[in-house]
């Protein structure tokens, strides 16, 4: 039973009958639903107004951290384009990213870190556009959630003829709000992990043997009776760690008898020869390892706490992938998202109206054309490399 698969198909189900019963309600634009709210609008006035000198400050500097970052992600679409035809084992640049959904090629996100985290990064990233735009004494009309398609997404809706009346550093430091506050939000996330969580959680662990991850079907580890979820602790006798495993197996020879030691039963398993150079002796598993809550944090504190802190790593891992990423990916000089926006408004500066929009266009249409070709990588890859 997939858990996560179901945790999506429950969630959105509910998502979308909500929406059909309240469609009065919604904003329905083919496959976007928005509905409308003032949730938040004196909440931007006051942080804009309290913080005004510093929102100034991070402001201006957000535009040119994002011209960075959207120099950054066009040149990684580039190489995702040298990879597909010059590089055949290489993996996509980019992904799809669909919580609790397995796409073939793509990353997966485990279902209820990634629509947790989604929520976050959008509403942050929303609600820092409107922050922006008050501190420059443009109107936000609305605000409110929704979805598109299967995503879920925030907006705000800052008055546009307002808006277009300001100076372009103003339009700018509004348009790159949110993608710099979701870059501060992946830095700030990384700090915290790296230098709170993690050696919170590190100190409070213990290795515990080798986890067998998977077992390949018709291996020598599979038709000796190993499987995945198995717990090694010990080779012919030889106590396991973290450094010692790999020595252990790769000084068997093919044919010999290795006793893989669990802490239930023995199982005897033959190797075989490797087929890659460097590779004596083949068992067909993946590993990595296991830990466990140490006994004295046990004894103080129970094992729900340290637990919990495992888990409050990998949500805030993924919390940290998708907020940079999805900052970034704003970032593309592409139509009307904030890159493009910033793109057009920069253009405006050096040329006439008309052509900076015939400029704007071209360039969306040759963003648009590498963005696809990244997110169809698996399988163009196929056809390219049939024998792969």
């Amino acid at each position: 039973m997939d858990v996560n698969l179901i945790s999506a198909i429950i969630f959105y189900s509910i998502i979308f009958i909500i929406i059909y019963l309240y469609r009065k309600k919604f904003e329905i634009h083919g496959i976007i639903a928005l509905y409308k709210t003032n949730i938040g609008l004196k909440l931007m006035d006051r942080i804009a107004k309290r913080f005004s000198g510093s929102l100034r400050v991070l402001s201006s500097m957000g535009i040119y951290i994002c011209f960075i970052g959207m120099l950054f992600i066009t040149g990684f679409l580039l190489k995702g384009i040298y990879n597909l035809l010059f590089i055949p084992d290489s993996d996509p640049v980019i992904s799809l990213v669909v919580p609790g959904i397995k796409i073939p090629g793509f990353i997966y996100v485990p279902f209820w870190y990634g629509i947790i985290s989604l929520f976050i990064v959008v509403i942050i990233h929303e609600f820092s556009h409107g922050v922006i735009a008050r501190l420059h004494n443009t109107k936000v009309n609305s605000s409110g959630i929704g979805m598109f398609a299967i995503i879920p997404l925030a907006f705000v809706e800052p008055d546009e003829k307002q808006l277009s009346k300001k100076t372009a550093k103003q339009q700018l430091s509004v348009f790159s709000a949110g993608p710099f506050s979701n870059i501060l939000t992946a830095i700030v996330v990384l700090i915290i992990s790296l230098f709170v969580i993690s050696p919170l959680a590190g100190s409070a662990f213990e290795f515990d043997g080798i986890e067998i991850e998977d077992v390949v079907e018709g291996a020598p580890a599979e038709k000796a009776g190993i499987k995945k979820g198995d717990i090694i602790t010990a080779i012919d006798g030889v106590e396991i760690n973290r450094t010692n495993i790999n020595s252990l197996l790769s000084s068997k020879d093919p044919g010999d008898d290795v006793v893989f030691q669990t802490p239930e039963k023995k199982i005897t398993v033959n190797p075989i020869a490797g087929k890659e150079d460097g590779i004596k002796t083949y068992y067909g598993i993946f590993m990595s390892s296991n830990t466990k809550v140490k006994d004295s944090v046990v004894s103080t504190y129970g094992k729900t706490i340290p637990v919990s802190l495992l888990y409050l790593l990998q949500f805030l891992n993924w919390l940290f992938i998708l907020s940079l990423g999805i900052g970034l990916a704003n970032l593309l000089p592409l139509g009307p998202v904030d890159g493009g926006r910033m793109t057009l408004t920069s253009l405006k500066r050096f040329f006439s109206e008309e052509k900076a929009a015939r400029l704007w266009k071209l360039l969306s249409l040759f963003i648009l054309l590498l963005l696809i070709i990244n997110i169809l990588f698996p399988f163009l890859k196929k056809l390219i490399y049939p024998s792969l």
